[in-house]
């Protein structure tokens, strides 16, 4: 079986439009054909967020996807307490008003 640095020297001989072609096909494998992004987008979290955000204005909340793991009025407090329940990188938001931007002119 070839190592990565071999396999890596054979891509760099390939002619720039199936050194394209590769990086497609091994993006595909990475992403098992979807285009979703490799990166947490924390739409979950969103989503609770707006959700929720009446019940829980003006506090911190620690969330896990969907779920709620903590929540109260100092941020360290609520991170602390999602991290003891074995959250180990909680999404902490403030809550606040969801406020229209303002649009004008003169």
């Amino acid at each position: 079986m070839a190592t990565l640095e071999q396999i890596l020297d054979e891509a760099r001989k390939l002619p720039i439009d199936e050194q394209r072609r590769l990086r497609d096909a091994l993006e595909a494998l990475t992403t098992n054909g979807d285009k979703q992004p490799s990166y947490r987008t924390h739409a979950e979290e969103h989503a609770w967020v707006e959700a929720h955000r009446e019940e829980f204005l003006d506090q911190w909340v620690a969330l896990d996807g969907g779920d709620l793991i903590a929540h109260g009025t100092d941020a360290r407090t609520v991170y602390d307490e999602a991290r003891a329940r074995g959250t180990t990188a909680p999404y902490l938001v403030h809550v606040v008003p969801n406020v229209e931007a303002y649009v004008g002119g003169w």
